[in-house]
C-alpha cells in the first residue's frame, strides 16, 4: 500500500472508506489519476463479505467517480482478473462500465 501512495498517480482523495456506526471497515476503494491523460483508474474495490450484496461497491464506485468528476478527469477505466473468485466485473457492469478487455466510463 505504501509504494501506491509513491506513484505520480497517487490520488489522497480518491482513497475511499466506508466504516459502520463502530468505525468498522466495510468496504475501501482506492483509484488513481493520471492527470496527463485524464483517466481516473479504478483500482480496487473491496467489500467486506459480511456487507457484500447491500450496494456498498456500487457506493463506493459512484463516490469515487464523482471524485474523479471533481479532479476534472475526463474518462474512467477499470480492468480486473476473469479468474477472480470475487466477481468484480459484475459489479463494474451494473455500476454501467462497458466494453470487453477494459470497462470504460468516458464523459
Amino acid at each position: 500500500m505504501l509504494g501506491w501512495t509513491q506513484t505520480p498517480v497517487y490520488a489522497p482523495a480518491l482513497w475511499v472508506w466506508i466504516a459502520d456506526e463502530a468505525a468498522h471497515p466495510l468496504a475501501l476503494g482506492i483509484a488513481d489519476a493520471d492527470r496527463d491523460w485524464g483517466e481516473g483508474i479504478l483500482e480496487w474495490v473491496q467489500v467486506h463479505p459480511t456487507a457484500r450484496g447491500r450496494g456498498q461497491g456500487m457506493a463506493l464506485v459512484s463516490e469515487l467517480l464523482r471524485r474523479m468528476q471533481q479532479l476534472h478527469l475526463s474518462y474512467a477505466t477499470v480492468s480486473g482478473d476473469a479468474d477472480n473468485p470475487d466477481k468484480p466485473e459484475s459489479l463494474y457492469r451494473r455500476c454501467r462500465f462497458t466494453g470487453e478487455d477494459v470497462w470504460v466510463v468516458v464523459k
